[in-house]
């Protein structure tokens, strides 16, 4: 246990070999052609990323093991991702990988874009979180009236949670198994080839089709 300060510098690389349990947060802003990687290699890991330093893009690959990666404050959702955040959950021998990106700590509203290797939003860095080998992907949104577009889900399996606020969220094509949870409060959800409402306009799927929900929607609809 303990605290790592690191320095930004050219390349930073951590790695550890035993299982890891790792918390990423920080404030400020590095040189601009920085990079973190960090490495879990082997056995289960936990890695928070509560926050990422304004230049300094952030690379995570977890290695082999059953791993558990959540990326966003308790305080602040995404807002202190100021970078581009790389992770990969690699293949593991035995179980399967969860990335949980947590947005319910933001009280303001946002517009998502969700893609079968990549979460975006306004809160985030451009480029947004790229992600890779990941077999459970749990997206949760803010807690005001947010827009989120699926234009398609990675292979594995896929959650989506509204929480609070009256979501819009577009679904416009799914690969893996996906459940999407409107949350509290009166959500709308769009289903097809077209789909693109805001808040503004929450019904909008006009001219689609649905050639693109290649899998089961586990639950399409409002959680109470």
């Amino acid at each position: 246990d303990g605290e790592l300060e690191v320095t930004p510098v050219a390349i930073v690389r951590i790695e550890s070999v035993d299982s890891a349990n790792i918390e990423i947060s920080g404030v400020g802003t590095a040189a601009g052609d920085d990079t973190l990687e960090i490495n879990t290699r082997g056995l289960a890991d936990e890695v928070k990323v509560s926050s990422v330093l304004a230049g300094l893009e952030t690379t995570i690959d977890t290695g082999i093991g059953s791993d558990v990666i959540t990326v966003g404050s308790d305080a602040t959702g995404l807002n202190g991702i100021a970078s581009k955040l790389n992770i990969d959950g690699n293949d593991p021998t035995s179980g399967s990988d969860y990335l949980y990106i947590d947005d319910s700590a933001d009280d303001v509203p946002d517009v998502y874009t969700l893609k079968p290797d990549n979460v975006s939003s306004n809160d985030l860095a451009p480029g947004g979180i790229d992600y890779a080998n990941v077999e459970h992907l749990i997206v949760t949104l803010g807690g005001k009236d947010d827009t989120l577009t699926i234009v398609d889900t990675p292979p594995g399996e896929t959650t989506v949670n509204g929480f609070g606020g009256d979501d819009v969220i577009n679904v416009k094509k799914i690969t893996g198994l996906t459940t999407v949870n409107g949350g509290d409060d009166d959500d709308t959800i769009n289903v097809g080839s077209n789909a693109a409402g805001d808040t503004t306009m929450r019904n909008n799927t006009t001219d689609g089709n649905l050639a693109g929900i290649g899998a089961q929607c586990a639950s399409l609809g409002l959680a109470e």
